[in-house]
């Protein structure tokens, strides 16, 4: 039988694809003269968002690197091998990943809400020499599976308040020592992380990401620097970043956990392939505090954060006079009118038009300013997101593009912000083919397809 083959659209040939060595670290640090002094990291600190430079970033990045293979060579681990890191969302999260990659290892990235023996499966499968944990609680759960994860030899940890133990059968250093071992030989070990880094090949792994294993153990989902850095081009963000290049750039709010793929590929669209800005955000609840902060111009969330949004405007109109309420449902009804008959291809009433851009002042605009007044460009992943709350959003001036990936393919299709489809995730995006088998099971083929699924037993099994 055969098949239905649907394509997107042909890959445009930018500068950083034509380049000899398309690997992560390479294009990272190709950005160093052109991105010295622009912002690169925000996090919340001292009560503001304070921020750091791409020089400071590369410094800290290129600094960790130079340690890790200091490490290898004095064989506390072994070259090239899997780097885990197990933290919440911080500027230090991305300096390990990034800094293992640069020094030609493999970053294996865990959840900071999984419990000890989760943990302890997903180190044992990857086999990991070296793991980087924020705090007491992370290193708590390696000390409680140290007899189980017989391949751990480093662990690097980030509090330098935490006490080790020193019965442990590996070795334990804080970030800030770890990081000072590289400055005794700092010349030498900088000229070996650019030959790894020029040694990379676009084919290498550049990371195991492990699947949830909601319906079995957790499958460790091998990806090549090829895969993520064209799933990062032809994501969501750099189809917006685009557009946006001769007037800004791109400034991203990050909430998700960075293990999860899809803020992986976020955060490397906007660092790695555009030289934006990425701010973490303090936590969900904070999200709505830090978004008039940061006012990014690119927002992603998961459903239930625009959900909750939705919810709480609808709270405070319980608590508005008669005259506000009543304007709010009027703004409602004409933004419903308009948008339908625009997505209908129908020309504007005058009158309409009209209404619209009253409303637009009155209250859109207001709704509009929760997001910090900024946003050019919303995404919806993970689940479906509810009508109403889309159309919601839609009828304010705010729409939300549905997005569709799995941790073996970071992204498939996505709805272009110009003929979004309500209930709908799209079509497939730049070179991505997508057939439907007489099964009904959906099929993909693309540069970002993962590599195969890593396993303990017999490595990597090919697709």
């Amino acid at each position: 039988m055969q098949q239905n083959v649907r394509r997107g659209p042909p890959t445009r040939q930018d500068s950083w694809m034509r380049r000899e060595k398309n690997t992560i670290p390479h294009l990272l640090f190709s950005y160093l003269e052109d991105l010295s002094h622009r912002r690169c990291i925000g996090i919340k600190m001292g009560g503001r968002f304070e921020y750091l430079s791409y020089r400071e970033f590369y410094s800290m990045v290129k600094s960790f690197g130079c340690a890790l293979l200091a490490a290898s060579e004095r064989n506390l681990i072994r070259p090239k091998c899997n780097f885990a890191i197990l933290s919440e969302n911080s500027t230090e999260w991305l300096v390990a990943d990034f800094g293992a990659l640069s020094a030609n290892m493999v970053s294996v990235p865990l959840y900071s809400n999984l419990t000890a023996h989760q943990v302890a499966h997903i180190l044992v499968a990857s086999k990991a020499e070296a793991i980087f944990v924020s705090n007491q609680e992370q290193y708590e759960k390696i000390k409680k599976i140290a007899a189980s994860i017989p391949h751990l030899k480093l662990l690097i940890a980030l509090d330098k308040h935490l006490i080790f133990d020193q019965s442990l059968p590996f070795k334990c250093i804080h970030y800030h020592d770890f990081v000072a071992i590289q400055r005794e030989d700092k010349n030498r070990l900088s000229a070996a992380l650019t030959a790894a880094m020029h040694r990379q090949q676009p084919e290498d792994i550049c990371t195991i990401v492990y699947t949830s294993g909601t319906t079995s153990d957790p499958k460790g989902v091998v990806l090549s620097h090829k895969a993520v850095l064209f799933a990062s081009w032809t994501s969501i963000h750099l189809r917006f970043v685009e557009g946006l290049r001769k007037s800004d750039w791109p400034r991203l709010l990050l909430f998700l956990p960075l293990p999860h793929v899809f803020a992986r590929l976020e955060m490397i669209s906007v660092l790695v392939c555009s030289g934006g800005t990425v701010s973490f955000a303090e936590s969900i609840d904070k999200v709505p505090e830090n978004l008039l902060e940061v006012r990014p111009n690119i927002f992603a969330s998961i459903p239930i954060l625009y959900e909750k949004i939705y919810q709480r405007i609808h709270e405070k109109l319980d608590d508005v006079g008669f005259i506000k309420k009543n304007m709010f449902n009027w703004a409602n009804f004409v933004g419903r009118r308009y948008h339908d008959i625009m997505n209908s291809g129908e020309v504007i009433p005058k009158n309409l038009a009209i209404q619209y851009k009253l409303a637009d002042r009155l209250v859109y605009s207001k709704i509009r300013s929760l997001f910090g007044g900024q946003i050019a460009a919303m995404y919806s992943v993970g689940a479906k997101l509810p009508l109403k709350v889309m159309d919601f959003f839609a009828n304010h001036g705010l729409l939300i593009s549905e997005a569709y990936g799995m941790t073996e393919h970071p992204l498939i299709s996505c709805n272009r912000l110009t003929a979004i489809r309500r209930g709908s995730v799209g079509q497939p995006l730049r070179e991505v083919q997508i057939a439907i088998a007489p099964d009904s099971e959906v099929l993909v083929k693309s540069k970002a397809m993962m590599s195969g699924y890593f396993e303990k037993q017999i490595g990597r099994a090919h697709v």
